[in-house]
């Protein structure tokens, strides 16, 4: 008993005011919620002895500065075309999104890829391939005596 009073007495004596426990881990809503404007951690107060608080902020936060989109890469070179012959060939090229690590959910909007015709001549395809392209029909230009690819 008379160690127990010894202990009480020591407490009473050295832990008058309160002590704050680490900071907790910052919250990771900048990573989470692209846009979001602040991120924030804790840290609890441990009241002395005399039941007396800890001077100080519970909670710390910072700003963030995540965009709302990640930006996309230049374009790359288009393909070559995939078909010489009258409309029918196109040609594509790509793009890469530049995702930010720090914002992982930041994506860019729009499309990664595009195609469009590489040939903007009408002529007649010969065989074997279809003379004209599909949604192009044969058509005789009668002043010129040529035949070309018009749409239907």
């Amino acid at each position: 008993m008379k160690s127990v009073v010894i202990f009480l007495t020591f407490l009473a004596t050295t832990a008058l005011a309160g002590t704050w426990t680490d900071w907790g881990a910052w919250a990771d809503t900048c990573v989470n919620c692209p846009g979001a404007t602040y991120r924030g951690r804790s840290r609890v107060c441990i009241p002395g002895a005399d039941m007396s608080g800890c001077t100080g902020d519970r909670l710390e936060k910072e700003i963030c500065n995540c965009p709302l989109e990640a930006e996309w890469g230049e374009w790359e070179e288009w393909a070559a075309c995939d078909n010489e012959c009258g409309f029918c060939g196109t040609h594509a090229r790509t793009r890469t999104c530049e995702l930010l690590p720090e914002c992982p959910l930041a994506l860019c909007t729009g499309d990664d890829n595009e195609s469009e015709p590489c040939s903007d001549t009408d002529k007649v395809c010969l065989a074997p391939s279809p003379s004209c392209c599909n949604g192009y029909k044969k058509k005789v230009d009668i002043p010129t005596k040529r035949f070309y690819c018009g749409l239907d």
